[in-house]
């Protein structure tokens, strides 16, 4: 409708007072506006919905010239007083609009232009046929016009849940009808809503990426028996509450509409019905979903290797943090995005309550699920990770940074593999024997080994030589050449359909990390495989290695240490476990005044003061472990409760090598590499190996749903700190680097395995 053909009115919103001497207040709930003049009291009666400007312009004859009125006009419409509605629609509706600052008669318009159509999946209840009625009509009320789904510019969907079987039936019918939809679950103590799924509007979500990502958080589920209303239909509503549900979903069904909130189209909202809490949580979207990716033919195993080749990454001093590619800010805004109890990788993050200035946290996360959901039938408990740091802000990137590392290596099913035996693949595969270091006299006695072994100590079976198995991808660093690696090896959880597959061993974290480039997730991942070398060494050899001087490492920090383990009884000090490689490892233990409830926390960087550090903030992330009670133990025979009885049972004065002897070191005394770039610093490592005869390998998981890179490093020949016996560098690096005359025979190594 041209403009002077629209009816005017003074904007539904306002209330129009006269205050005399031609004083006139429009006052609303939020505003307040005061205007002057003889003539107003003579335009206003006029400005009631019913006329056009023209017909005002008549029906005031002389008393105001016409030009003057259409400038009246035209300035009080710039500043919202007047507004242009739709004579026969609903008065309170029209204030609605112009109480939005949007024009009532083009929202009339454009409102019964858009076809909405809303269906409801449950047989009665929250999501039933009445409700999805009772919604229609509070729909239609607000101005829109209702259809069936097949003619319906956006369908609005009742379900349940979020996870209720028929979602997912409407979700493929949807996608081959090319409709936009969005979920509503109205039921519960909170009502969710969102995104927009489908069509133009919202071609960037997949409901079947966000399903797979609220089935991680909710592992019970895969256990509990199929049901029409999935496993958890929310039962718990009353009338008030679906009330005010439906009358959230239609305000933000305009503002869906009017294009006035992207984050409703790209986000799931959820609203407490029982507190008034609102949340928005991001929706994951995985590359390797088979409902809305391309699915492209099986790769060859030449196509399945990605070469790696390093960038120049200027390196950002991060303190204990190490050299980083992201500043502190810019980590933490890759990373807080991933938290959230529904569609996070991470569910919760918690601060430890140390003392002051000491960094530690904690967060709880879910599992990745298999892409294919009759794989994932098994009840797990959420799994977790933990950060440190100097500051606040380093110890929550620590955490969070090692959550998106443990969910990046978990199985799928989506990963690339080739099949094959290690002798047909052993031109470029790695042994197993070298990866996994375990001696003949442990495979001969696995049986009566692992009848008391917590889960690191666990022997697995002797690897078949002649099995077909699955292979992962990798790329040599030191040979710019593709290598295979035991998919077995890389997965956690790994359940691959190989017909030779054997359980011959399991993933762990050793030498998996992630980083703002891949050369920086690389070097942090080679810096824990050497770490974790020299603790194996200095352990099963039980070498009694120097002390560290704790001046000058940070002096303000380590006196809050001191502070805070002195209020708990406690003494800690530092020692260095450096071996031949002679890359910078550190040890910091700390334990009480008898002797008793030692904690161990270790480090490895190029730079040793830089280790030092990292081990004395890993010591404070440990210290969480001295107030476990043996009863709170879910996983027995796992890390805490091997860490209880450890805790429990053991004291300095059966363990001398963890004490230390000779003359301490000083800060200066310890070895302190620059590299302008990150880049050298990891050819430096690669060139190291290199000398000793390693290769140096690196799985990359980097996938697009993952704000960080991901990889996994593998040097063969490196050693594990769990129980591992085999011959190697376990019993040779003590005589090459001067500590004992001649190896010690396997009777001769510690008797206890390593139990972190």
């Amino acid at each position: 409708m041209v403009d002077d053909q629209k009816y005017l009115a003074i904007a539904p919103h306002f209330t129009l007072h006269a205050i005399g001497n031609h004083t006139y207040l429009l006052l609303s709930e939020t505003q307040s506006f005061r205007l002057n003049g003889e003539r107003y009291g003579i335009l206003f009666p006029y400005l009631d919905g019913r006329l056009r400007e023209q017909e005002i312009i008549a029906g005031l004859g002389d008393r105001i010239p016409p030009a003057d009125i259409s400038e009246m006009i035209a300035h009080m419409r710039k500043r919202g007083y007047v507004v242009a509605i739709d004579p026969w629609a609903d008065h309170a509706r029209s204030a609605y609009w112009s109480a939005n600052a949007l024009q009532p008669d083009e929202c009339e318009s454009f409102a019964q232009s858009i076809k909405l159509a809303v269906v409801g999946l449950g047989r009665d209840g929250a999501a039933g046929s009445v409700q999805a009625s009772e919604l229609a009509a509070m729909l239609m009320a607000q101005g829109f016009s209702i259809t069936d789904f097949k003619n319906a510019n956006l369908t609005i969907v009742l379900t349940e849940d979020y996870l209720q079987p028929a979602l997912s039936d409407f979700a493929r019918m949807a996608a081959k009808r090319k409709m936009a939809w969005v979920p509503f679950k109205p039921g519960g103590l909170s009502a969710w809503f969102g995104p927009v799924i489908g069509a133009d509007g919202g071609a960037g979500n997949c409901y079947f990426c966000l399903a797979r990502r609220l089935a991680e958080h909710r592992q019970g589920d895969t256990v509990a028996p199929a049901s029409p209303e999935g496993a958890r239909p929310a039962r718990a509503f009353t009338k008030a509450s679906l009330a005010v549900a439906f009358g959230r979903v239609v305000l933000d069904t305009v503002r869906l509409s009017f294009g006035q909130c992207d984050d409703l189209r790209t986000k799931l909202q959820v609203w407490s019905l029982s507190d008034g809490v609102n949340e928005q949580h991001g929706v994951p979207l995985f590359t390797d979903c088979p409902e809305h990716m391309p699915q492209s033919g099986p790769q060859t195993p030449d196509q399945m290797h990605r070469p790696i080749t390093l960038s120049r990454i200027k390196n950002q001093d991060g303190a204990d943090g190490g050299w980083r590619v992201l500043t502190p800010e810019q980590a933490l805004a890759r990373l807080e995005p991933i938290v959230s109890p529904l569609t996070g990788i991470v569910g919760h993050l918690h601060k430890a309550d140390l003392g002051e200035g000491l960094h530690v946290y904690s967060a709880s996360q879910g599992r990745r699920m298999s892409i294919d959901p009759r794989q994932n039938r098994s009840l797990g408990r959420p799994g977790g990770a933990a950060g440190k740091g100097l500051s606040d802000e380093q110890a929550k990137i620590s955490c969070l940074a090692e959550a998106v590392e443990r969910y990046g290596a978990q199985w799928s099913g989506s990963e690339p593999r080739h099949q094959a035996s290690w002798q047909d693949n052993r031109e470029h595969a790695p042994h197993p024997a070298s990866l996994l270091d375990y001696a003949a006299q442990q495979y001969q006695n696995r049986e009566s080994l692992n009848q008391n072994a917590t889960v690191m100590a666990r022997i697995p079976e002797p690897f078949d030589e002649t099995a077909v198995i699955d292979w992962t991808p990798a790329w040599s660093l030191r040979d710019h050449a593709p290598r295979w690696v035991p998919t077995r090896f890389c997965y956690y959880e790994y359940r691959g359909d190989a017909p030779g597959d054997h359980d011959f061993c399991a993933a762990d974290s050793n030498g998996c990390a992630t980083g703002g480039s891949i050369e920086e997730a690389i070097l942090q991942g080679f810096l824990e495989l050497v770490e974790r070398d020299a603790i194996s060494i200095w352990w099963y050899n039980r070498l009694v290695p120097r002390r560290v001087s704790l001046d000058g490492l940070d002096d303000a920090f380590v006196a809050k240490m001191q502070a805070h383990y002195q209020s708990l009884g406690r003494t800690f000090w530092v020692i260095d476990l450096t071996t031949d490689l002679g890359i910078p490892v550190m040890i910091a233990a700390s334990a009480k005044q008898d002797g008793s409830r030692i904690l161990l926390g270790f480090g490895s960087h190029l730079d040793g003061r830089i280790a030092a550090l990292r081990a004395l903030t890993e010591l404070n992330q440990i210290l969480m472990h001295d107030d476990i009670e043996p009863s709170a133990i879910q996983d027995k025979g796992g890390m805490e409760d091997a860490m209880t009885t450890w805790l429990a049972n053991e004291n300095l004065a059966d363990h001398p090598y963890i004490v230390g002897a000779g003359t301490e070191k000083s800060v200066d005394d310890l070895p302190s590499a620059g590299f302008d770039t990150i880049d050298q610093a990891v050819q430096f490592c690669v060139d190291r190996m290199a000398e000793e005869g390693f290769d140096t390998i690196v799985v990359d998981y980097s996938r697009q749903d993952l704000p960080l890179s991901c990889v996994r490093v593998v040097v063969p020949g490196l050693r594990h700190f769990w129980n591992r016996r085999a011959p190697g560098r376990l019993f040779d690096a003590p005589v090459k680097m001067g500590v004992l005359d001649h190896p010690h025979s396997y009777d001769d190594l510690h008797p206890l395995a390593f139990f972190l």
